[in-house]
């Protein structure tokens, strides 16, 4: 990671210009009332720093949600034509500020990062301390899913029920909300319908267009009584595509099945 300097600064970040209007800018500037508060997500393996608005969830919003500033840097948006809750680094080890051309399109963009101690944070500084104060290591709910994911065997052949509850609740307690599709997995392939329809509807309200957490609520709402919406669910997500998210159903529940 690169430190920033007086004529490399970490606030320096632009969006390619013509992306957001002078107009827009202001507005988002008189209406917005609160900086958003990051959850961060550092995978040493795949050399990635992800950073979104607590509450929210990376995957499953659809098409047209990210604006791409470099090959390794991308805002996620709250909306079409929405403002950025997020971002993700690829190559993170070796970020770089990016430079493009009129500062006032980035300038308006600040965070809080609790877990770092910043306020009032470009995406730069962010990302700069992550890299200082982590020194490579993975955030703890990176670090727990490595534990649900590790060795390749399935989880119920290394861990006991309450064990995978625990390591889940511990995941979510970090402020990672994709837990909520673990424990809706853990609680159907351990018989409690009831609750894990609670946590998987509450993953799908975060990632609308998560196919995974769509198909296996499905399953849930069959397993509750419920076919008619466990067929509705299942004829909306044949259109959509999986993302990294079918690993956890897949560790998780199919895994349990089998």
């Amino acid at each position: 990671m690169n430190t920033p300097s007086s004529e490399n600064r970490v606030d320096e970040l632009r969006f390619p210009p013509g992306v957001f209007s002078t107009r827009e800018i202001q507005r988002h500037q008189a209406t917005a009332p609160l900086r958003l508060r990051l959850v961060l997500d550092h995978d040493p393996a795949a050399d990635t720093l992800s950073a979104i608005e607590f509450g929210r969830v990376p995957f499953g919003q659809g098409e047209g949600r990210r604006i791409k500033i470099t090959n390794d840097f991308t805002f996620q948006i709250d909306a079409l034509g929405g403002w950025p809750v997020g971002f993700d680094i690829q190559q993170f080890s070796g970020f770089a500020t990016a430079h493009f051309d009129e500062p006032e399109r980035i300038e308006f963009l600040r965070f809080d990062a609790p877990l770092l101690g910043l306020t009032n944070a470009s995406a730069d500084h962010v990302a700069f301390e992550a890299s200082s104060q982590l020194a490579g290591a993975p955030t703890l709910a990176r670090r727990l899913w490595q534990e649900i994911h590790s060795d390749g065997q399935r989880l119920f052949d290394r861990k006991s029920a309450a064990e995978i509850d625990e390591l889940l609740l511990r995941i979510l307690r970090a402020g990672d909300m994709t837990a909520h599709l673990g424990i809706g997995a853990q609680r159907l392939s351990a018989g409690d319908t009831q609750l894990a329809v609670e946590h998987l509807r509450t993953y799908t309200r975060l990632a609308p267009s998560s196919r995974a957490g769509l198909e296996i609520l499905a399953v849930a709402e069959k397993r509750d009584g419920n076919s008619l919406a466990a067929s509705d669910l299942e004829t909306y997500a044949c259109d959509l595509h999986y993302e990294a998210d079918r690993t956890i159903v897949d560790s998780i529940f199919a895994g349990s099945e089998a």
